[in-house]
């Protein structure tokens, strides 16, 4: 009984963190059987990316309205060495610096709640970005264009920039998985 007493108070806790890791998709719950890392289907794939198009393109949408001259410079920079993709040591390093892009890009706004939003979003994209390499080739997107609309300060620009690089740029990878993995979870 002592032991047990010991025991208890650190059950809240991990149970708290395994209700904040499932609410963040990152684990699956099955009543009876136990907690296991989400496995995702295309389709919840091609969600996710929808949701991050959306939500990325108005964050760029804020970032042109806000964006200051050293903002501009470190975002240029990161575009830069992104274009360049072929420096890189690893697929994982080149992963990281694109995870690093975008996370420069959304945090340029500083709005609270669409801050929460793609942050919970990242999560799962670092997941998935992580994964993706053994799935997909790694290949070097336009960041520059990305970069430059915001920087215009034009907002209509940034945001229609973000969404033109997120959505086609996993049509066609979509298209490979539905049909290797129909609606099967794949992840």
């Amino acid at each position: 009984e002592i032991i047990r007493r010991e025991k208890q108070p650190y059950r809240a806790p991990i149970r708290e963190a395994f209700g904040s890791l499932e609410s963040e998709g990152l684990l699956q719950k099955v009543p009876g059987v136990g907690i296991f890392c989400k496995a995702y289907t295309v389709d919840e794939i091609e969600e996710i990316i929808e949701i991050r198009g959306v939500l990325e393109g108005l964050a760029a949408r804020r970032a042109a309205e806000r964006i200051t001259e050293p903002q501009k410079m470190q975002l240029r920079e990161i575009a830069s060495k992104l274009s360049k993709s072929q420096h890189f040591e690893s697929d994982q390093l080149y992963l990281e610096e694109h995870i690093r892009f975008h996370s420069c890009m959304t945090r340029l706004f500083q709005r609270h709640n669409l801050v929460k939003l793609l942050n919970r979003n990242h999560i799962i994209q670092q997941v998935l970005c992580n994964i993706s390499a053994s799935i997909w080739p790694i290949e070097p997107h336009d960041h520059q264009t990305i970069a430059e609309a915001i920087c215009s300060e034009d907002p209509n620009w940034a945001e229609e920039q973000v969404k033109k690089h997120i959505a086609p740029t996993y049509k066609q990878r979509l298209q490979q998985l539905h049909e290797k993995y129909g609606s099967n979870p794949i992840i």
